[in-house]
């Protein structure tokens, strides 16, 4: 079995911390995230042992991989899997599951680890810490995980690839992996219900986009979860509730209000409804939103770091004060739009068309984790 340490522990050897440091870079351009977006390996320095054989995988979908092979030295690799982001100053932060942070600079044919300051190592043993680009096609690329959930009391666990598969598994070890199944949204309300069944049994997820926080460790999460399991030989199913959230660019998925279009500020008292909010569902290629007047909806998809949006229908309310619709809803419809996630802003766009969101705050708040 692979060990689940990675070198994120290994603070002696790595660079991490626990926060990203202050340094003013707006997020990375597409085309060099991109460009970094690929295999990199190398030998790393190890105090006890002959080297570390070294393999990171930045994924085009911001998540990342991580393996560790300590030389000489008895046992499996040692592996961690998260999150990636790159500024335009070129420094690559990594985020694993534990909530830790490494940092990297890309130097054209080469990455190059820092250390816990995000500033180059400057040891003599410097040289070792440059990263190559490598194809390593005997390398099998993981998993991708687009979304992960878990609750408490009893424990439980939830990993989705929305091309692959759902993968539940309970704190007696029990566990069902399905087939990724299309989801259903309700009709009125911010839920989508997926469900799969196969030899090991039954498996019902719902997503409620309402922000949820486990009751043990106090963190927030954008969704909240509902489970419901019914494996082979039960007689009923039995339900798990808990908290979830996006990885990769399915983060983009949650309710984003509308805060400026180029230089022009939005006012939320100039509308009847307060901002004008874009959600998208990438997962079943949807997008629903409120113009400042009138709710809308249509077509969305990724397409080469952009997000191309088809035709989109509108409700057809007269209303005061609709040159920001006209304009924010010309903009979306059947475009191919740029776009950059950054922490709680979204940036569509680009000049003086540039629509800039923050994530909208959602009134429901509740405790989940049981």
């Amino acid at each position: 079995m692979k060990r689940t340490l990675s070198l994120f522990a290994a603070a002696s050897l790595m660079a991490c911390n626990n926060g990203a440091p202050k340094t003013g870079a707006q997020p990375a351009p597409e085309a060099l995230k991109q460009a970094t977006a690929t295999n990199w390996k190398g030998e790393l320095p190890c105090a006890d042992c002959e080297g570390i054989a070294y393999l990171l995988q930045l994924q085009p979908n911001d998540t990342f991989y991580e393996r560790s092979i300590y030389l000489g030295k008895p046992g499996d690799a040692f592996v961690d899997k998260g999150t990636w982001e790159m500024s335009s100053d070129s420094l690559v932060t990594l985020h694993n599951v534990a909530g830790e942070t490494k940092f990297l600079a890309f130097r054209g044919e080469k990455l190059e680890l820092l250390d816990k300051d995000a500033k180059p190592i400057t040891s003599s043993l410097a040289a070792k810490y440059k990263l190559e680009r490598t194809t390593l096609s005997n390398v099998q690329t993981p998993n991708t995980v687009d979304f992960t959930a878990s609750g408490n009391e009893p424990f439980w666990s939830l990993e989705i690839d929305f091309d692959k598969s759902m993968h539940f598994k309970n704190v007696d070890g029990a566990e069902i992996v399905t087939p990724a199944s299309q989801g259903e949204r309700a009709a009125d309300a911010p839920v989508t219900r997926y469900h799969a069944e196969t030899e090991q049994g039954s498996l019902t997820v719902q997503l409620f986009r309402q922000t949820c926080e486990n009751d043990m460790s106090g963190e927030q999460s954008a969704y909240s979860v509902t489970v419901d399991v019914k494996f082979k030989g039960d007689t009923d199913y039995k339900q798990y509730t808990g908290c979830g959230h996006f990885l990769g660019a399915y983060r983009l998925n949650t309710l984003w209000a509308l805060e400026k279009i180029g230089n022009q500020a939005i006012d939320p008292k100039e509308s009847p409804k307060g901002s004008p909010t874009l959600e998208l569902q990438l997962v079943e290629g949807k997008v629903y939103g409120y113009g400042g007047c009138n709710r809308f909806g249509g077509d969305v998809k990724l397409e080469n770091g952009q997000l191309v949006f088809g035709p989109l229908m509108s409700t057809e309310m007269a209303c005061a004060n609709s040159d920001v619709e006209a304009r924010y809803l010309k903009l979306l419809t059947g475009q191919k739009i740029t776009y950059v996630l950054d922490g709680e802003h979204l940036y569509l766009g680009e000049g003086e068309n540039k629509m800039t969101f923050s994530k909208a705050k959602i009134d429901n708040t509740i405790k989940r984790g049981k």
